[in-house]
């Protein structure tokens, strides 16, 4: 039991999971983010012109491994805010995470968000944890095509011993045309080597589209296929590990319509 506890805890607290890294970087390049790239981006949320709802499951590695999270977004004036609660682990290994987000338009092209969250930990025969989160996060649209964004997760932990380390992630996206969207992103998670995850989004049909990505330090590939129906859209992704093996997950999100 301790290895698949040691593992759980290397994976959740070490990396995002599959929507964050591959439609995360939505927040990279759309002109209206889905929610897990307002989630990865909270200064996206500045871009959110009506409310939106998510749900998401995922099983790691094909074991035991899970995670089930649930997410909604909405504008209030020159403001978008984004709530979320996500439930991942094994049942002798749980850690169970609410987080809130805002995103606000400072200037022409430029945006920032924040993020605060609780995380708590539970191991079976021992007592709960938990601990509070924040970070802060800055969106520049550099010109038609290009944007940029800077996201600091995890910062309490320079102050103080914390479970989740610091993380610095910066990302460049590229706009190609109406179908075709490009994203690089450079992370790094406390004392750990840089990571560069890329991908590309392709619509190939108005109701169909696909994710390719890559993360060559992590020995991590990754692609996902959705379908979009006015407001619906439903993307079934999958990665594979060259040590730990395949992951699958599937996401459902619903758009509200825009006031008028």
């Amino acid at each position: 039991m301790w290895g698949w506890l040691i593992l759980v805890s290397v994976v959740a607290k070490g990396q995002d999971g599959l929507a964050n890294r591959m439609a995360g970087s939505e927040a990279l390049y759309s002109k209206d983010p889905g929610i897990w790239g307002l989630k990865s981006y909270a200064a996206s949320l500045a871009m959110r012109k009506s409310a939106m709802v998510g749900v998401y499951g995922e099983k790691k590695f094909m074991s035991e491994l899970s995670v089930v999270e649930s997410l909604i977004s909405f504008p209030l004036r020159n403001y978008g805010f984004l709530f979320s609660i996500s439930r991942e682990g094994i049942t002798d290994y749980l850690i169970s995470k609410v987080g809130f987000s805002a995103g606000v338009k400072i200037s022409t092209g430029l945006m920032m968000g924040i993020n605060i969250g609780y995380s708590g930990e539970k191991i079976k025969g021992y007592a709960s944890s938990g601990e509070l989160d924040a970070g802060v996060g800055i969106l520049l649209q550099l010109n038609e095509k290009i944007r940029v964004g800077v996201q600091l997760d995890h910062i309490p932990s320079l102050f103080e011993t914390a479970k989740f380390s610091f993380q610095a992630k910066a990302g460049l996206g590229y706009y190609l045309s109406e179908v075709c969207a490009l994203s690089i992103e450079v992370s790094k998670l406390g004392g750990k080597p840089l990571i560069v995850d890329m991908g590309i989004c392709y619509s190939f049909h108005p109701l169909f589209y696909a994710r390719l990505g890559c993360s060559p330090a992590r020995s991590l590939f990754s692609f996902s296929t959705g379908f979009r129906q006015r407001q619906l859209n439903i993307e079934f992704g999958t990665a594979y590990h060259l040590s730990l093996g395949p992951t699958m997950g599937l996401g459902l999100t619903y758009r509200f319509k825009q006031a008028e």
